[in-house]
This record gives C-alpha cells, structure tokens and sequence, in this order.
C-alpha cells in the first residue's frame, strides 16, 4: 500500500504557507509560482495561482498582456506574456497580489542559434527529471532541486508524471512549492506523462503555457532543438509532425524527450509505438539525445549505427523500481544502469560538442556524477 507523509492541505491552510528561497519570499495569497514557461530571445511567459483576483505585474521592460481565469471559487490563474525583449537578457519582475506581499525574481531570455546571435557565446546548460510522484514529505523533489540550482540551468525539462498517482491534485501542490526555487528564474518545459492524464480536469493544460498543441511542441534555445513527445496517444498526426519537424530543422543539436521510454528494463517494457514509428526518425534526422522517465530507476542505452543515446531518468520519486533484462534489437546496446537512487541530468551545450552527466542525490548534500558522455560535432 502506498505510504504517504505529506498530509493534504485544504486551501484555507495552503493560504498560510510562506516559502522563503534567498531574497525570495512567495507571498501568502500565492498558491503556485510564480513560474516561467515557453521563453524565447524576445518573449516568456510568467504564470501565477492566487487567492486574489486583481493581482499586477511588472516587469523592467517590455510589453505585457496579462490574462485571468477563474479555476474554481476564489481561486484564479493568471499567465502574462511579456514580449518586446532582447536576446539573451536578464529581466527583473515583480507580482503583487491585490491583498497580499509581493514576489519579486527574475528571468533571462534565450539564445539564438550561433549562426544568428549577437549575445557573443551560444554555450548554455540545461536540466532534466522526471516522475516527480510524492511518496515522501518532499525531501526528494527538495534535494534535486538544490542540487540542481548549483548548476545554473538556462532551462528545465520534465518528461512527464508530475502529478501524482490518481489524480490527486493535493500533492501537485507540494510539487510546485519545491520546484520554485528554480521555476520562479528558471523555464520549465514538462510533458505529459501517463499519470498527468488520470484526472479528469485537464490541469495540465491550465497551468502549463507551451508551444504548438502543447499535447507535442518543439523550440529552440541556442544551436539546440527540443522536442517534447507526448506517449499518451498513438495519434498518427504527432508521427507525421515530428517528421515534418525533424525534415526542416538545420539546428546542429537535436534533443527529443518523451515520458514512455523506448527500451527499458524496467517492468513497463518497451513503448513499441515508439520503437515502430519514432526510432526510425529519430534515426534518419540524427537525433543525438532522447529522454524519457516512466521506469524508475536511471538507464542508458546507445543506438550503436546511429550514434542516438537514450537516458531512462525516472529519478524524481523514491517509488523506484527493479530492473530485469532488457529485450533490445541488435542496434541497441545498454551501456549503464542503476536502480534505487533520486537523479537528474545535466547537458552542457556548446557548438562543437555537449557533454552528459546524471546526478544522484540520494544522499545529498552528498552528490555523484555516476554516468557521463561527450558527443562531438558530426
């Protein structure tokens, strides 16, 4: 049976927590965030829940529209676009609740490929985790998040399974108080992972503003494409976007993430749809990195004819799980594996070659690099 430590707090509780990071202090009539999405070289977009319905924010430069919806019965939504930016530029803002403290941080917008910047270096880092399911008080989440700070990440990508298991919304909570340390500066970029689908509001819709169907999307920060695979469905026109998508890229840097990971050892088993109609692409285009959660434990296999590795890094939970045998096709190889330990990725992106480390914090402050790699241009 599922053990929990982390006792669900109703809104009238919730309303009284102050988080304090540095000079941040989240205010009280703050519920979630506030929190950076979809940032390009001249735009992000700041998003905040609040208890208050008249909530400002301002911003050091450029133009801002800001929009409210109400999600239930004093509890609203607001997601500010603030476009007019330059590239690669670091913005202060602030959101001041209509009853409540302020909450002031900041953001940097995103490069542009080498080819067209003027920022003078494209070099940046970026993060990833994953299954971020509350089966503690929130030390693990906490302690990937801290450790993950020290690295500086332009950027976060979550691959999905940040709610947790049956759609309780109490414990999303939780996981947007420990992870704004680093969303409040910092974009995160998550998708859908299967559990993110089990309730039936779509919340993930409401408080994630991302490109494209934000089902499957793509952007692009310095030489780098991203793009985000949504495992929930097998419709046939994510198939024919990506390949759309990976046919006109030019970037020198492909990343591609997904929840459902396509090999594993874990008692999931392969997502055959994957193996079967995205493998293919992600071989003709040259796709350098694909990430994926799902089976909790840390596993890395390698595409030995077209260079591709693939990082199982369902580390965000203590629910790990035991890892078996691997069923591979001959062009796979497993090169590392390690159940049992909370984990994140770091990849240091420059224009002739990215380097891989994957982090274990299950004993932090104590932290190891256990996995690493380089991948050099062509």
């Amino acid at each position: 049976m599922k053990k929990k430590y982390f006792s669900r707090l109703t809104s009238a509780v919730l309303v009284l927590i102050i988080l304090t990071t540095g000079n941040i202090v989240k205010a009280q009539s703050i519920i979630k965030g506030p929190y950076l999405q979809n940032v390009t070289p001249k735009s992000i977009v700041i998003m905040w829940e609040s208890y208050s319905r008249n909530d400002k924010l301002s911003c050091s430069d450029g133009s801002l529209k800001v929009t409210r919806s109400r999600l239930s019965t004093g509890i609203y939504l607001y997601t500010a676009a603030v476009s007019g930016l330059n590239e690669a530029k670091v913005y202060n803002y602030t959101v001041k609740p209509y009853d409540g403290d302020t909450v002031s941080s900041y953001f940097r917008t995103a490069l542009y490929s080498s080819a067209n910047s003027s920022a003078g270096s494209t070099d940046f880092t970026f993060t990833v985790f994953g299954d971020t399911h509350v089966w503690d008080d929130g030390t693990t989440i906490e302690n990937i998040i801290n450790s993950m700070i020290n690295y500086s990440p332009a950027i976060v990508l979550h691959t999905g399974d940040i709610e947790p298991y049956d759609g309780e919304l109490g414990d999303l909570q939780l996981v947007f108080n420990k992870t704004f340390p680093l969303i409040n500066n910092t974009p995160l970029f998550p998708i859908r992972g299967n559990h993110d689908d089990e309730n039936s509001r779509d919340w993930f819709s409401e408080y994630f503003s991302l490109p494209n169907n934000e089902q499957w999307y793509t952007f692009s920060y310095g030489d780098v494409q991203f793009i985000g695979l949504n495992t929930n469905t097998t419709n046939t026109k994510q198939t024919l976007w990506l390949k759309k998508t990976l046919e006109k890229s030019s970037a020198i840097w492909k990343i591609v993430y997904l929840h459902k990971p396509p090999f594993t050892a874990g008692s999931h088993q392969n997502y055959q749809y994957a193996i079967d109609n995205w493998v293919p692409l992600f071989q003709r285009y040259g796709v350098n990195i694909v990430f994926s959660g799902h089976t909790h434990a840390y596993e890395h296999y390698y595409d030995n004819q077209y260079c591709t590795h693939y990082i199982v890094a369902g580390g965000g939970t203590t629910n790990y799980k035991t890892l078996g045998n691997p069923v591979l096709p001959e062009y796979i190889e497993q090169l590392a594996s390690q159940e049992g330990i909370s984990h994140y990725c770091t990849v240091d992106v420059k224009l002739n070659d990215i380097t891989f480390n994957v982090i274990d914090t299950s004993e932090y402050p104590s932290i190891e690099s256990f996995d690493s790699f380089t991948i050099t241009r062509n």
